[in-house]
C-alpha cells in the first residue's frame, strides 16, 4: 500500500478489512445477542474495568433475575451488590442502584436514546453512552477506550498528549470519521476485538492482523529489521 495514500481512501480500507475480519474472527458475547437497551446499558455498565470473560457468568446471573428495569429497580442495593460482587469495584452496585433510580424515577423505566441524557445516569460516561446509542439503537458513533487507542495510533500514527487518552475529543473525532455508513455495531466490535486479541499492547500479532498494510507502526517495524 503506498504511503500516499488518500486519508478517506485508507479510512473506507480500514473499515472494509476490519468488518472483513470480524465476520470469521468475533468473539461470541452474549450482550452482542441483544438489541434490548436495558440489557446492553447493563452489559456496558459490569464491562467497566472488567474483562469480558469475567462478566459472563455475572451478566447471565443478573439478567436472569432482573429481566427488566422494573425487576432491576425493585431489588435491594445488597441483592444487586451480591449478583456483581465476581467483578469486583465496590463502588459499582451502589452507581447502578443510583442508576436504576433514575432510570425508573425520571425516564419512566426507560433507557434513553440521547447521549446527553444517558450521562444523567450514576457510572455512566461518554464511552458507555454511546455503546449504548450503537449497540442498542445503532446511532452511527465511534466508541473509544484503551485498546482502540493502541489500534489508531499505530495504523494512523495519531496520538493524544493526554495522560488519559479517552479524554481526549481529538481521538473521539478521529475515530468518528472512521465510522462507516453501514454495519456500525459490527465496526465497533470489530474495532474492540482487535485492539484486545491481535494488537495487543505488548507482543502484537502483526502476523495475523487484517490492516498490516495500512499500518504505519507496522511498516516502521519492517524498515527497522
Amino acid at each position: 500500500m503506498p504511503n500516499g495514500i488518500a486519508g478517506e481512501q485508507k479510512r473506507n480500507l480500514f473499515a472494509s478489512k476490519l468488518i472483513r475480519w470480524f465476520e470469521t474472527n468475533r468473539r461470541a458475547y452474549p450482550w452482542r445477542r441483544t438489541r434490548n437497551p436495558y440489557k446492553v446499558l447493563m452489559a456496558e455498565f459490569m464491562l467497566q474495568r472488567t474483562g469480558a470473560a469475567q462478566t459472563v457468568s455475572v451478566y447471565r446471573s443478573f439478567a436472569k433475575q432482573f429481566p427488566s428495569i422494573s425487576r432491576a429497580a425493585a431489588a435491594s442495593e445488597e441483592h444487586l451488590a451480591s449478583v456483581l460482587a465476581p467483578l469486583g469495584r465496590v463502588r459499582r452496585s451502589h452507581q447502578l442502584r443510583m442508576a436504576l433510580d433514575t432510570l425508573r424515577e425520571r425516564f419512566r423505566r426507560r433507557v434513553p436514546e440521547r447521549e446527553d441524557l444517558l450521562l444523567h445516569l450514576s457510572g455512566v460516561g461518554r464511552y458507555t453512552a454511546r455503546a449504548v446509542l450503537v449497540f442498542a439503537y445503532g446511532k452511527r458513533l465511534g466508541l473509544f477506550d484503551p485498546n482502540i487507542s493502541r489500534v489508531i495510533s499505530r495504523v494512523f500514527g495519531i496520538r493524544s498528549d493526554r495522560p488519559r487518552p479517552h479524554t481526549d475529543p481529538k481521538m473521539w473525532d478521529m475515530v468518528a470519521t472512521l465510522v462507516p455508513h453501514r454495519r456500525v455495531r459490527e465496526f465497533n466490535w470489530a474495532l474492540l476485538d482487535l485492539g484486545a486479541s491481535v494488537c495487543r499492547s505488548r507482543v502484537p500479532r502483526c502476523d495475523v492482523c487484517p490492516v498490516t498494510d495500512l499500518c504505519r507502526y507496522y511498516r516502521q517495524i519492517k524498515q527497522a529489521a
